[in-house]
């Protein structure tokens, strides 16, 4: 147990846990045939899964299809001997044994037990598990299989890994929702077709645009220490590089820096690949919206144009830049002609 337990608290590369190898793992650890685990939402009146994992099952895919026509005609709480809404206190973090459904009436089956268990095979399994919660949060419901009875030991035994289970599944979430942040701060700034960065405190790039790094390569060392004195005195400004200060309490303070001296050339570096580029009139038109990061369709109405005749002056504007996406397109618009 101590070992699984350390395990479970470990953050590493050689950490074989994640939330899909779990049932693996406590399978393993508890000599279970099969195992399980999953999380459902309620939303706007219907639920759903966020995550559905398994361990022993030949056939996962049809478990899965099972699962997603269960929840997608399930309107009431009920389908189940526990609240999924939000577990009451009785229900949360506490480890249950029960006998083979193939051992009770019918008529007390659950729904969940009567259009899944067939199509997983486990009618005639018993059943060790837990609704894993933090507070009155639900983080998953965890099953244990096989057609021998679990013991009292067995049930102790998992008894003692639920406070680090917990805490590991917390950790995942974190990270989870902390790489959904990351992707969302790089298509903000993605959007914003010009030159953009998140620096940190040292003046280190955190989040960078694809047309920033194309920038910061260009720029070289030189451009690296004016991005250091301009984050350290970012209370003045240094007529090349524009710096606003983002705070908030509990996070280190980031920097955003925009390259102002290109974005005042813009329209002189316009003109200019419009030209190289051989852009008709309505392309440059559209050229200079996709590059203030408007869609397609906000395009289409300020150009008193349908949708896909905008999707088709862009396909030959990327074609002329020899490019193949609308990102591509604004780095190559940015990008700083090499010395030969």
């Amino acid at each position: 147990m101590h070992a699984l337990a350390a395990d479970l608290l470990t953050l590493s590369e050689r950490t074989s846990y994640t939330p899909a190898h779990l049932p693996k793992l406590l399978s393993d650890y508890l000599d279970a045939e099969k195992g399980a685990l999953y999380r459902p939402v309620h939303t706007d009146g219907t639920w759903s899964l966020e995550f559905a994992h398994y361990h022993g099952e030949p056939d996962s895919e049809r478990v899965d299809v099972a699962f997603v026509n269960f929840f997608t005609t399930q309107t009431r709480p009920d389908w189940t001997n526990w609240n999924p809404s939000q577990p009451q206190p009785e229900q949360r973090n506490r480890v249950l044994r029960s006998c083979a459904p193939v051992d009770l009436p019918e008529r007390e089956w659950t729904p969940v037990v009567r259009m899944i268990y067939p199509v997983a095979k486990l009618i005639d399994h018993e059943t060790l598990r837990v609704v894993l919660c933090n507070g009155d949060e639900l983080l998953c419901w965890v099953g244990l299989f096989r057609k021998e009875p679990f013991t009292a030991r067995e049930t102790e035994l998992f008894a003692g890994i639920l406070s680090p289970l917990k805490q590991r599944w917390q950790w995942e979430r974190r990270l989870a929702i902390g790489c959904w942040a990351q992707q969302g701060i790089e298509a903000v700034l993605d959007a914003t077709c010009a030159p953009a960065l998140l620096a940190d405190a040292a003046g280190r790039p955190v989040f960078v645009n694809r047309v920033g790094r194309e920038w910061l390569q260009n720029g070289g060392r030189d451009l690296r220490v004016k991005l250091r004195s301009a984050v350290r005195d970012s209370s003045q400004s240094s007529g090349e590089l524009e710096v606003l200060l983002i705070s908030s309490n509990g996070v280190p303070p980031l920097y955003l820096v925009t390259h102002s001296a290109m974005q005042h050339a813009f329209d002189a570096r316009f003109d200019r690949t419009c030209r190289d580029w051989r852009l008709s009139p309505a392309q440059t038109a559209v050229l200079r919206r996709v590059l203030d990061g408007d869609s397609n369709k906000t395009i289409a109405v300020a150009l008193r144009c349908s949708t896909k005749g905008i999707e088709t002056h862009i396909t030959a504007i990327m074609a002329k830049a020899r490019v193949g996406s609308r990102m591509e397109l604004a780095a190559r618009f940015w990008q700083v002609p090499r010395r030969s």
